[in-house]
């Protein structure tokens, strides 16, 4: 079976509470977190896993401190590629911080959940801040429904809950399944005696936590979504 590597690719540093990662936890903390883009390598094709922050949004719209904030075109320079360039797009969710660039990749087939895209076009009002509708609506997605594999080695994992249409990515790497989380969480999202610690925001609670379950279970390497320890880090695994 192919393997491959993962490269965490950072966008910009948020601040934000950390209450908005750990359910219950950590109100009035508050943190750099880090926004990632990750690239898959190994396959013949380029596979880009979400696209980053539009920080404009971010800083002018949302008036959110960031910092260490680099285009798009400086992060996938970075690893020789160019908007593009890309093959395959992966959204784990259609937040704006997850796809604040996924209108660059004009060749890139853009792969979405059905329930995802559905709630992005028409977000219940308590999450509709988490939502921009201009940074996805132009568009062309490839919609999908549930598990599948995507690539040879690389499978989607429907984990709803935080978003009705979440999905984590997993990659097959030389050391077993690497599972980009989908869910916005962090190292301490896994590490807990009750198994896990659910999402921040979600819009089901119990559905988040059982699909942060499902992946810790999966997963022989967890790699949250905003972790961050993986600042700087070259390769996983």
């Amino acid at each position: 079976m192919t393997t491959y590597r993962i490269r965490p690719l950072l966008s910009l540093k948020v601040e934000f509470d950390k209450g908005i990662l750990t359910y219950r936890m950590n109100y009035g903390v508050r943190l750099f977190i880090p926004v990632f883009m990750w690239y898959i390598e190994g396959g013949g094709e380029k596979i880009l896993v979400d696209s980053g922050a539009d920080a404009y949004f971010a800083r002018q719209v949302r008036g959110l401190k960031i910092q260490e904030e680099r285009s798009f075109e400086d992060v996938l320079a970075s690893v020789d590629l160019r908007p593009e360039d890309i093959d395959l797009l992966l959204q784990t969710h259609l937040h704006w911080d997850h796809c604040g660039n996924t209108f660059k990749c004009k060749r890139a087939r853009v792969i979405v959940q059905e329930d995802e895209l559905k709630f992005a076009l028409n977000p219940h009002p308590i999450l509709a801040n988490t939502y921009h509708r201009p940074l996805f609506e132009n568009v062309k997605f490839d919609v999908i429904k549930g598990d599948c594999e995507i690539a040879p080695g690389i499978e989607l994992i429907h984990a709803p809950g935080a978003t009705p249409g979440t999905q984590a990515i997993c990659v097959n790497t030389v050391q077993g399944k690497a599972i980009i989380s989908g869910i916005c969480s962090i190292r301490e999202n896994f590490e807990s005696q009750d198994g896990v610690v659910t999402p921040g925001i979600h819009t089901n609670a119990m559905e988040a936590f059982d699909s942060t379950l499902r992946i810790k279970e999966m997963a022989d390497i967890i790699i949250p979504q905003h972790e961050p320890e993986l600042v700087g880090v070259r390769y996983i695994p």
